[in-house]
């Protein structure tokens, strides 16, 4: 009898011909997005176009890229885009390059512990039902929807951290990278510590100088969701740090050992420049756990070398720590601790008291992104915040104030030193309100000279009213110093409205004396684009403690989902450390570091807060992942 086979060819046709149709559908989800986006969009394109052309090439150079990127590359200040952004243009080229390349025969799968596999599933079922959730009844799809955390549609912001470090991963676990995963995440995470590290000591000197630990200055960094609280900064960096060991014993050169040293100097600096008590715990525990780790018997990096490495490490954040404490602006932060606790331990009962009742939200929670929303309608704490909407009549877009806890609605200008501007406003409310205009030097958060404010009345009319006046810049936007306009501060063109009732705004003018508008948008119709907000108060966007904050959003089943995965990782590394795999100290220090920060705040209010841990994770599982892709386990740690 004779049978008749099937070709492998042929066989493998039908999933490369969809994984192929995907990769197109993704790729261009990037050019339709690239087309509209509205600040730098031909860098961005060259960008994507050269990476996406190494990745070909280079299936690893993704571990680099995006560990680089995902801390520095962050352009929602200038852009107004917060829902979908430009690391997720990297992402989906990734994903799209990954499933084009699927066919390539050196790819091999690796084997994965179905123990991990049922935590996946069920970090997967949370994340999903919560989404769900979150997302119904669906709202129209207008100016509001992707432009405000009030917006149904947060929940898809809220959402997509997870299944992109969920596609990430997958590409791992079928092979794509293929071996040496664990140097390219070192390399990619010590890039981007070294992009952060940097961006602080420019902000520092921008603003206070290096050495001014009296102000009331913490560094933003280049991470925006500080916009609404947050503390992206001082996590991230701790999560970062340990790799920086990993970057210095992997290469043992005399460079490695003189750069380490000083980026482990700057990024301390840093981490302290971020004046969080959160941070400070957590770099500590970090610190704690490398010394333990490397003193452990049997961990093969317990060398004079990785004693002396340390030692001088601790010689270094002591030079670094000593004057920051000095300072009278830790102190005071420092004798609010318990003040502070209390408070937050009173936010996150409120918070869970205005829950809704019944099994679904125990399970599954509110719904991912539905903070701001839920507290905002049932105000857990006596605080009202500020907010905005897009309302339309006929074809006119503009913009609505409403009043609260300050909220600044502002944008980046160009403008010149002793300079003069015509301001151009049109004002329009139905009750008695008022409209502030600011333009100062400022950073995300902090204001410094700020130009003469404009004070707006306006009149109960219910009829738009064109206001005039001339705004005189003076030492605004130039620099001091031997640097010149190399240290001018950036400038901001900021609308807020104190109260008591909302007040509409439209077709803002900011014109100088050459008779151009140095306001992008200012007609609003293209909604938020370049535009940013900032706010003052910070409770009402987060609940300042982590786990409550999962609670409240995914019910007890995110939390047991995430406790989960995080007893696999710990027990994981634990397990590895004693068996004489020094990197296991990395993540394992990285990990608890990072949770530790997230008593003092929600860890993932960013989705790139939740890829950032991604990685981690995967440097975590680098036993399973090398030994299933390469066939051996091979450290230069060892």
């Amino acid at each position: 009898m004779q049978t008749s086979a099937v070709p492998r060819e042929e066989k493998a046709r039908g999933p490369i011909l969809l994984q192929r149709s995907i990769a197109v559908a993704f790729f261009a989800a990037v050019m339709v997005a690239l087309i509209n986006f509205p600040f730098a969009r031909i860098l961005l394109s060259i960008g994507l176009c050269v990476y996406g052309v190494v990745l070909y090439r280079y299936p690893n150079a993704w571990l680099v890229v995006l560990p680089a990127l995902l801390p520095v590359l962050d352009l929602a200040p200038w852009s107004g885009r917060f829902f979908f952004d430009e690391f997720d243009f990297f992402v989906l080229l990734t994903l799209s390059v990954a499933l084009w390349s699927r066919n390539r025969p050196s790819v091999t799968p690796c084997r994965t512990s179905s123990v991990l596999l049922l935590i996946v599933l069920l970090l997967t079922i949370s994340y999903a039902a919560s989404f769900v959730i979150g997302l119904t009844p669906l709202q129209p799809v207008d100016a509001n929807a992707f432009s405000n955390y009030y917006s149904r549609y947060n929940s898809l912001r809220m959402s997509k951290g997870y299944f992109e470090s969920l596609a990430l991963a997958l590409l791992v676990a079928r092979g794509f990278p293929g071996p040496n995963l664990k140097n390219c995440l070192v390399v990619g995470m010590v890039l981007g510590l070294t992009g952060v590290a940097l961006a602080v000591v420019w902000e520092r000197l921008l603003f206070t100088g290096l050495f001014d630990f009296a102000s009331d200055f913490r560094v933003t960094a280049t991470f925006s969701g500080l916009h609404n609280g947050g503390n992206d900064p001082e996590a991230y960096l701790v999560l970062a740090q340990p790799f920086l060991f990993a970057w210095v014993v992997l290469h043992r050169t005399r460079f490695a050992y003189v750069a380490g040293f000083i980026l482990f100097a700057v990024s301390t600096y840093a981490l302290l420049m971020t004046f969080s008590r959160g941070g400070y715990l957590g770099i500590g525990v970090v610190w704690v756990v490398l010394f333990s780790c490397v003193l452990w018997r049997g961990a093969h990096f317990s060398s004079y070398r990785g004693v002396v490495i340390g030692m001088l490490c601790l010689v270094a954040a002591a030079a670094a720590t000593i004057p920051v404490f000095a300072g009278s602006y830790i102190r005071a932060r420092f004798a609010s601790v318990r003040e502070d606790w209390h408070y937050r331990l009173m936010q996150a009962a409120n918070t869970f008291a205005v829950m809704d009742n019944g099994w679904l939200t125990r399970i599954f929670g509110m719904g991912l992104g539905r903070y701001p929303a839920v507290f905002y309608l049932r105000r857990p704490l006596p605080i009202t915040p500020a907010t905005y909407t897009f309302e339309q009549e006929k074809n006119n877009l503009f913009l609505r104030l409403f009043p609260g806890s300050p909220l600044y609605f502002e944008q980046y200008v160009a403008v010149r030193s002793h300079s003069q501007y015509r301001l151009e406003i049109k004002i329009r409310a139905r009750a008695r309100a008022v409209v502030h205009v600011h333009v100062c030097e400022k950073n995300l958060l902090y204001s410094f000279r700020c130009a003469a404010p404009i004070r707006y009345n306006v009149e109960s009319s219910g009829k738009w009213a064109e206001q005039n006046a001339m705004v005189t810049t003076g030492e605004m936007g130039r620099g001091s110093g031997s640097l010149g306009w190399m240290l001018a501060r950036p400038v901001k063109f900021t609308l807020s409205a104190p109260g008591p009732e909302p007040v509409d705004v439209d077709d803002v003018r900011f014109v100088d004396i050459a008779g151009y508008n140095r306001i992008e948008n200012g007609d609003f119709s293209a909604g938020m684009d370049r535009w940013f907000f900032s706010t003052d108060d910070h409770l009402a966007w987060q609940v300042k403690d982590h786990w409550a904050h999962t609670y409240f959003e995914q019910g007890a089943l995110g939390v047991v989902a995430f406790l989960s995965f995080l007893i696999y990782l710990l027990t994981l590394l634990l397990r590895h450390v004693p068996k004489g795999d020094g990197f296991a100290a990395i993540p394992l220090a990285s990990i608890l570091g990072f949770l530790t920060v997230g008593f003092f705040g929600f860890l993932f209010d960013t989705p790139r807060m939740l890829v950032l841990f991604a990685f981690a994770a995967l440097a975590s599982l680098n036993g399973i992942i090398e030994s299933s892709a390469a066939g051996r386990v091979s450290s230069r740690l060892e």
